[in-house]
């Protein structure tokens, strides 16, 4: 996972977050004879600063947080 981009919301303490993740988008489908075949695509989630024990300078934290959440893709972006 590539961290893109990290906005904070400071009225409402919303942090939303894109990131480059891995096997997301699929590429192509599964065959009899072959797996199917997913790539990385731009993917963004949102969580508030009160449901998290951390803060935001904490990257190593906040990276860790970012491997454990559901990431929605933005499919509709071909950018990555």
């Amino acid at each position: 996972m590539e961290i893109r981009d990290v906005v904070l919301n400071e009225r409402t303490s919303e942090v939303t977050v894109t990131a480059l993740v891995d096997n997301m988008k699929l590429v192509r489908s599964a065959t009899w004879d072959e797996p199917a075949e997913y790539a990385p695509a731009l993917c963004t989630s949102s969580f508030f600063l009160e449901d998290v024990d951390f803060t935001l300078e904490d990257a190593d934290a906040l990276e860790d947080y970012l491997y454990s959440i559901d990431w929605y893709p933005d499919l509709w972006e071909d950018d990555v």
